[in-house]
This record gives C-alpha cells, sequence and structure tokens, in this order.
C-alpha cells in the first residue's frame, strides 16, 4: 500500500468512526477509542478471510486428490503395474480420501485422505494422510512389514509413521506418512502429493511383492471414494 493510498483508507475509516462518536471526548480519548474500533473491523476482516479460504480448500479437496491419483495411475502404468479404474460413491462423505484396492487381496490398500486426529501428536491438525491399510493382517502382513520400516525409510527419504497402541488394538493396522503443511496453502501444489502417493506406493509395494501379496502380474484396482466405511 502506497503513502497515498494509506491516507485515503485512513480517512474512510476516519468518517465512518466519527460518525459513531460521542460528544464531548478528549482527543487521547478518541484515539484510543479509534484505535480499538480499527483493530475489531481489522479482525473481522481476516476472520471473515479465513473463512473463505478455508472453504476454497475444502471445495478443492476433492478435484486435487482426483488429479493425484490420476496422475500417480499414469505413473504406475509406466512402471508395469496395470491400473483399472472402478468408481463406489458412498452417500456419507466424513473425510475426502482416495483408495487404491490390491486386487488380489482386498483387505489391503492404499489409501491418501484428509484426517484431523482427535489424540496424539498430531491433536487437531489438518493432515494429508498416505497410507498402506492391512487391518487385520498382523502377522501375515504388517508385522513383517513393520520389520522393513527402517529400510523403507531410507528410501522414501521419510519418517513412516503408525498408528497408537490403542487404534492398532482394535485390529487396525496402518503405515503412513503425512504432509503438515498441505492443506495450510490454499494454492497447494498437488505434484507434492502425486510424488508422495507415488513412491510411497512403489516403496512398500516392493516389500509386499517379497511377502507375495501381489500376483506376478502386479494387477492393481484403484477405486476412487469418497468414503468412510474404511475409517
Amino acid at each position: 500500500m502506497t503513502d497515498q493510498e494509506f491516507v485515503y483508507a485512513f480517512a474512510k475509516k476516519k468518517e465512518r468512526f466519527c460518525r459513531q462518536l460521542s460528544p464531548g471526548l478528549s482527543s487521547r480519548q478518541t484515539l484510543d477509542l479509534f484505535e480499538k474500533w480499527l483493530q475489531g473491523a481489522i479482525n473481522a476482516n481476516v476472520k471473515n478471510g479465513s473463512s473463505k479460504k478455508q472453504q476454497l480448500s475444502k471445495n478443492k479437496l476433492s478435484d486435487i486428490f482426483d488429479q493425484v491419483v490420476s496422475e500417480t495411475s499414469n505413473i504406475l502404468k509406466e512402471r508395469g503395474l496395470k491400473i483399472n479404474c472402478v468408481c463406489l460413491p458412498v452417500l456419507v462423505n466424513k473425510s475426502t480420501s482416495r483408495c487404491l484396492l490390491i486386487q488380489s487381496n482386498s483387505s489391503i490398500y492404499y489409501r491418501i485422505r484428509k484426517t484431523t486426529p482427535r489424540k496424539g501428536k498430531y491433536k487437531g491438525e489438518n493432515l494429508i494422510s498416505i497410507e498402506l491399510v492391512a487391518d487385520g493382517n498382523k502377522n501375515n502382513i504388517f508385522m513383517p512389514l513393520l520389520a522393513q520400516k527402517a529400510k523403507m525409510e531410507r528410501d522414501l527419504n521419510r519418517s513412516i509413521e503408525r498408528e497408537s497402541k490403542a487404534v492398532e488394538e482394535t485390529g487396525k493396522y496402518r503405515l503412513k506418512i503425512l504432509s503438515r503443511d498441505f492443506l495450510k496453502n490454499a494454492e497447494a501444489d498437488p505434484r507434492v502429493l502425486i510424488e508422495m502417493l507415488t513412491s510411497f506406493i512403489l516403496v512398500t509395494n516392493k516389500y509386499l511383492q517379497k511377502l507375495s501379496v501381489n500376483p506376478a502380474t502386479q494387477n492393481l484396482t484403484l477405486n476412487l471414494i469418497n468414503e468412510n466405511n474404511h475409517q
């Protein structure tokens, strides 16, 4: 803002304020009241702006996920993974997500989703979570993969998380990588998530093959799901 623009904006604010001003106040009292009034107006504008920005991000997220899984599937295809696209609409949508199911075993799949944990070290944060879900497959899949966690982290050059002990006790076994910053930027680049999802699948899939989870043809079914029932 230039000096001229500031003076003009200040004059307009002062004019609006003076219409509400009671007579008989000292100059200092007037300035103090004007400062409080102006700060209140600024806070209201910031709050309204934040709501619009938040809504914009929410509206964009579904399209971003569609782009991410579409471009990821193309990259995987070039790497020898055959992809079949299936759309499974779900009426209840508390958390926007997309899943990639391994065709030979529908209980093991990949998922990218927005999540806001209610407990733990990420409590209250809006996160993008990219997960390998192996619910109910503790001994045959999850534990062998967990033994290779350090190697997979080196391959990915990032940390791999697991669920809390309380969650795992319910039979939910997941390995995941997280983005804490993506949702903070209304103009976030989908390529960040494309790289994360692609590399996570390629690295973990390599270890899944060693466990004979994938058939020789390496078929994956890409399910574009706005789902709540897998949470």
